[in-house]
Order: structure tokens, then C-alpha cells, then sequence
């Protein structure tokens, strides 16, 4: 379903898609409290990736690993190629990345779960939320 609405969207490219990994049932995710939020250089404990088509499609993935996550990611077999430009590699707003045009869907899909997997610092279910947002 997710890869239907992926080709869909990169058809005509008006809106996102989030992904997310949801926990298991006995983790618990205790909330870090807002001053600690706002001082910590790290984003969410669980990796939320967005993709957006478009003429330049991007990825973008916030996690709470810390900096230099495509040298962490290629460490864990998930390899973001040299020719595809990194925007951003920060630890709070995470890693943004502009796709090739070639890439399929299920090719962006299997690197947002790969990559996603490769982050996640707790317990994860092998379920994966999706949320489709259209521009009206």
C-alpha cells in the first residue's frame, strides 16, 4: 500500500510520506522532560523519516544517534551512495539526503526501514507506520 501511494505521489509530487518504527509493548518510553529536549544535541529516540517527491526527491531522517550518521549507517551495511548530495547531517535535525531520479519506491521504502533499523536505539516491533500527506 505504501509503495502505491509512493508511485502515486512521485506522479504528481503534492505531498510526503512519515515512516516510523512503533516499540514493543514492555519498552518503556519515558518522555525526556522539555528542558532536557531543548538542551540535548539529539533528536527522537525513534527514527521518523519523511520522503518527499518532486523534480529533486529528498529524504530526510531524525534519529538520536548523534552526528555523522551516514559513516554510522555505511558501518551497518546501509550504504548512501558518494554521488547522492547529503543536505544535512546533523544530530538534532537529522540526515537529509537528495534521491537519484532512478531510485523506485521499493528502493526508497527498503532504505528508510534499513536505515530506520539501523538508528533505532530501543526495541522495535517489525511493524512500520506510514502516514500519506496530501496538499489540497
Amino acid at each position: 500500500m505504501v509503495v502505491e501511494e509512493m508511485r502515486s505521489l512521485t506522479e504528481r509530487p503534492d505531498g510526503w510520506i512519515n515512516i516510523e518504527p512503533t516499540i514493543r509493548d514492555d519498552v518503556d518510553l519515558t518522555p525526556r522532560s522539555p528542558l532536557a529536549a531543548f538542551l540535548a544535541n539529539r533528536g527522537p529516540v525513534l527514527p521518523f523519516a519523511t520522503w518527499i517527491p518532486g523534480p529533486v526527491a529528498t529524504l530526510g531522517i531524525e534519529h538520536s544517534t548523534g552526528p555523522k550518521v551516514a559513516a554510522r549507517l555505511a558501518d551497518n551495511g546501509v550504504v548512501i551512495p558518494n554521488a547522492w548530495p547529503i543536505k544535512q547531517d546533523h544530530p538534532r535535525r537529522g540526515l537529509v539526503v537528495e534521491l537519484p531520479d532512478e531510485l523506485t519506491p521499493e528502493a526508497v521504502l527498503e532504505l528508510v526501514l534499513d536505515a530506520g533499523t539501523a538508528l533505532v536505539e530501543l526495541p522495535i516491533d517489525t511493524i512500520w507506520s506510514a502516514v500519506i500527506h496530501r496538499r489540497r
